[in-house]
Order: structure tokens, then C-alpha cells, then sequence
């Protein structure tokens, strides 16, 4: 019976070949096609105005981001898991309030719901926002279903929550998640914001 250490070995044996075999296909794509497999990718995000981009700044990493951009008292973070950022939040951010939004609320750890600056909506994120009224967010952080239609529904819920000033931040603004070897369409419905009015920061 092999270790622990053993069948990772095998494990990440197998992940490397079934790399090696999915680029092989995408070079034999690209040869019988001649062009790029842009299925794989999904939707094409549209250009950026370039003034939208004037304030736009970059941080090393999102608690650096999140304690010099989220100001505000009432924040939201969509797609909680464990809790391990909102415990970060909860600690190094000056909040009244974080809504948690999270499809499977049993996983979140048990110290940050008991926080009593906690409020958590189980459930579907889009749906329990748009069931939201009278609440406005300073911020609500996205980081919930990351394919195109999930990112949109949990942006277009989260949108007119926002107080004048407000900002939607969203995590993985990828095209592709090499870990789930699937496309991802955050950058799509950014740039669609962008295109609607909204500016990056």
C-alpha cells in the first residue's frame, strides 16, 4: 500500500501528463484550425476606456488593497468558504458590519459567524442580494461563482447596493484557472462595468 507521500508523487505525475496532453491538443488545434482555441477561453472581455484606468493602482496583494481601498463601515464579502479572509477583514478593517455571502454556509469556520459583526445570507449570492433593501455597502468584495454568467449575476445584484462612491472588488480577474482548468469571465464583466460608467481603482 504506498504512503501518503507516495500517492501525491503519483498524483502530481498524473497532473504534469495531463498537462502535457492538454497543451498537445491545443497545438494540434491551432495547427488544424489556424488560429488559437478561443472556446477555451471564454468570453472576450471588451476594451477599457483609457480614463477609466487615471486612478487606477496596484497593491502586492489583496489585504494591502483591502486596507488602504475598503473605507466604510458596511461591507459584503460574496463567496466566503472557510472564512479565512473574513476573519482578515473582521481584524484589520474598521467594520460595523460584513454581510458573508456563501452558497454553503456549513464550511465557514465557526468564530467568525459567531462574530456579532457577522450577518450571513446561505444560499445563492445573486439571489439573497437582490432580496436585499435598505442596506447600502460601502464595498462588497466578489468572490463567488467566477464563470461569466455567475460573475455578472452576482455584479449586476451587487451594483445598485452600492453607496455613491461605492466599490465592487472582485478576486481572480482571470481569463483561465489553470487549478480548475477552466475558463473564468471576471475580466469580461469588468470591462463590461468599466464600459457601463464605472471606473478601476
Amino acid at each position: 500500500m504506498a504512503t501518503r507521500s507516495e500517492a501525491i508523487e503519483q498524483l502530481k505525475s498524473e497532473v504534469i501528463a495531463a498537462q502535457q496532453a492538454f497543451r498537445t491538443a491545443i497545438q494540434a488545434y491551432r495547427k488544424a484550425a489556424g488560429s488559437v482555441p478561443a472556446f477555451v477561453r471564454g468570453k472576450n472581455a471588451p476594451p477599457l476606456r483609457p480614463e477609466a484606468l487615471t486612478d487606477c493602482r496596484v497593491f502586492s496583494n489583496r489585504r494591502h488593497m483591502m486596507q488602504a481601498l475598503a473605507q466604510g463601515r458596511v461591507g459584503a464579502e460574496v463567496g466566503v468558504r472557510e472564512g479565512n479572509f473574513a476573519r482578515f477583514m473582521l481584524d484589520n478593517l474598521d467594520l460595523e458590519k460584513l454581510h458573508l455571502f456563501e452558497l454553503e454556509p456549513k464550511q465557514i469556520e465557526q468564530g467568525v459567524l459567531d462574530d456579532p459583526r457577522t450577518e450571513l445570507h446561505g444560499g445563492d449570492s445573486s439571489d439573497n442580494l437582490s432580496k436585499l433593501s435598505g442596506v447600502a455597502f460601502d464595498w462588497i468584495y466578489i468572490d463567488g461563482d467566477h464563470s461569466y454568467q455567475g460573475a455578472k449575476r452576482d455584479a449586476e445584484a451587487a451594483g445598485p447596493l452600492l453607496r455613491p462612491g461605492g466599490i465592487l472588488f472582485f478576486n481572480d480577474y482571470l481569463h483561465w484557472s489553470p487549478y480548475e482548468v477552466k475558463p473564468y469571465g471576471v475580466p469580461a464583466v469588468v470591462h463590461e462595468l468599466v464600459q457601463q460608467g464605472f471606473d478601476m481603482v
